[in-house]
């Protein structure tokens, strides 16, 4: 084991240095032959998936005429869906220009007299590339295509019969005939029976044993099941899905127009689950009332633009818990440095996790398990000992210049309990890490007293592993420090200092920038995430700089990048209901 001076700092981890002669030049592309073109069930197929990729990756690309007219999807859903999910490529409303502004930040999007041909052709670009030339947007979609796109998962099927999935994919037309004429072009390569169906032309589509139908009724085409595109012809565009009570709920807590959402209806998932684990071998599926309540009634996903940013919500209504939950402002952020580039910040942690601990300890096809992790645990003085002095936790990652270093930061409710678990810990370091070469000792900050794990050289480690040496100098240390306020963890001792370090005033708390993107969330709240998206970027690039395709990297991909600025979310207790907020800002 190599020796080390104890009074020697921990490297943080650096990318390795790029010198002035460092060859940054792109390699020169290998043209790669294309396969042999896939039968056309697999380009429809693709097309398929491809609508879908457009609904909900690219709908940020898709500025066509804004409307404001409600969606013409809902009167087809099935009654008994499950998921229903939907995406307005017709931006309904302000969309437009918000979403709009936020492109405006990008490279070609800043003049918007050109938009739409440049969005013409990145469509083209992603649908040629989905279908290896076969299909492009302009000339094959665009026409007939409305704007609008719609997805069910019907009734889920009993575990005996798991194969009789319903699904419905429902798309907008505004020209029927082109719209049929499409199919049947991407589907003239498989078996298609046409037949009529409540007076409407419907086309089964069958490849070995797997069947399904397409219709085009009103101003929708219907792809499917033949149970869910029957029931959809049944409709006439005036189902009753939009008047289930969950799915109702759900649209309530939304305000303004969006890009698209995602419904979950949780009750009729619970009861589903239910159904399988009655079927199922004995406690194989722990689904007792105490873990139903873990999933909410409902569950709501929406997309929307907000002029200088995108914002992805979820909403659910509250689950019931014995832990006593209020918005509030983080306790952890004054006591992070300002060097901070990546929280994640949870509010009252112990409590909740021992409330899952008790709540899977008693479930019927986990407690087998649970007391062999209570055997292990009760060595540190069992869950309690273990969980019950956490208050906030945090998972924090910092950076100086191009070095990265993280830890966990802790508030506590308890911090002696919190200090005999660390007392506990260092003494199976020192009792149990002699034999390789691990050794303990303490450092000072002030007043307050770090100790030091060392597990010795990397290269070392690597080697006792069984792994090849890797190709990192330094020793892996784990340090940790109790103050007052905090219990701090983190990988070496410099990230620890850094954080007893930080002052009233020089904290993230205390930085404009932070302030204005947690502003946009809720400061009050009962967790909340940050990313510092630019500085991750510039650090990835630190680190590619010497790869052979930085270059291209460099004209291709960073102008791209280069405008996103940060991503922000944070859950707030909304009455009766849990709301979350997550932002991607750009500068």
């Amino acid at each position: 084991m190599t020796e080390r001076d104890p009074n020697q700092a921990t490297v943080a981890w650096s990318p390795p240095p790029v010198t002035a002669t460092d060859d940054l030049t792109p390699a020169t592309a290998v043209p790669v032959e294309r396969p042999a073109g896939a039968s056309r069930l697999r380009w429809a197929i693709a097309i398929v998936v491809t609508l879908l990729v457009v609904a909900v990756v690219a709908a940020a690309f898709a500025l066509l005429a804004g409307q404001t007219a409600p969606s013409k999807l809902l009167g087809y859903v099935p009654a008994d869906s499950v998921v229903y999910g939907e995406v307005r490529l017709d931006l309904p409303g302000d969309q437009r220009q918000k979403l709009g502004e936020f492109l405006s930040k990008f490279p070609g999007f800043a003049d918007q007299s050109t938009l739409d041909a440049k969005l013409d052709e990145a469509f083209d670009k992603l649908i040629r590339g989905a279908t290896k030339d076969a299909q492009d947007y302009t000339t094959k979609i665009k026409p007939w295509f409305g704007g609008e796109i719609g997805f069910s998962v019907g009734k889920l099927p009993s575990p005996a019969a798991a194969s009789d999935g319903r699904g419905l994919l429902i798309v907008s037309v505004t020209d029927a005939t082109k719209a049929r004429a499409w199919f049947d072009d991407v589907s003239s390569g498989v078996t298609k029976t046409p037949q009529t169906y409540n007076g409407v032309d419907l086309v089964v589509i069958s490849q070995g044993p797997k069947t399904g139908a397409m219709a085009i009724t009103g101003d929708v085409m219907l792809v499917g099941d033949d149970a869910s595109v029957k029931a959809a012809i049944d409709s006439k565009g005036s189902g009753s899905f939009a008047s289930n009570e969950r799915f109702a709920k759900s649209q309530a807590t939304l305000t303004g127009e969006g890009l698209g959402y995602v419904f979950l209806d949780g009750s009729a998932y619970v009861d589903w689950l239910s159904t399988v684990a009655q079927a199922a071998p004995s406690a194989a599926i722990g689904l007792d009332d105490a873990t139903k309540r873990l999933i909410p009634q409902w569950f709501v996903l929406r997309l929307q633009a907000r002029g200088d940013a995108i914002a992805l919500e979820a909403v659910a209504p509250s689950v019931p818990t014995k832990v006593q939950r209020a918005n509030r402002v983080s306790k952890l952020a004054p006591h992070l440095p300002a060097s901070t580039i990546a929280i994640v910040d949870a509010h009252d942690y112990g409590a909740a996790l021992l409330e899952l601990v008790d709540i899977y300890r008693n479930n019927p096809a986990t407690k087998d398990a649970f007391k062999q992790a209570d055997q292990a645990a009760s060595l540190l003085g069992g869950f309690s000992a273990i969980l019950g002095w956490m208050e906030d936790a945090g998972i924090v990652v910092t950076r100086d210049g191009s070095s990265v270093n993280g830890g966990l930061v802790f508030t506590s409710s308890d911090r002696a309990a919190g200090e005999r678990l660390l007392t506990t810990l260092r003494g199976f370091a020192v009792l149990g890490g002699g034999q390789s070469g691990v050794t303990v000792r303490d450092e000072t900050d002030g007043e307050t007293t770090i100790t030091v794990i060392d597990l010795g050289d990397l290269k070392d480690l690597g080697a006792t592993a069984g792994v090849p040496a890797l190709p990192i100098e330094g020793h892996a240390e784990i340090a940790y420090a109790s103050t007052a306020d905090l219990i701090v963890v983190g990988v070496g001792d410099t990230f620890v200092k850094s954080v007893l370090d930080t002052k009233p005033g020089s904290s993230i708390a205390d930085d404009g920038r932070f302030k204005s993107l947690i502003g946009r969330v809720g400061d009050q709240n009962v967790g909340d995430a940050f990313v510092d998206i630019a500085a991750v970027r510039e650090l990835a690039e630190l680190v590619a700089a010497r790869q052979p395709a930085f270059g291209a990297y460099l004209t291709d991909v960073k102008p791209y990048l280069v405008p996103l600025d940060a991503w922000i979310q944070a859950t707030v207790i909304d009455g009766e209901l849990d709301r979350s907020t997550g932002v991607i800002v750009t500068k």
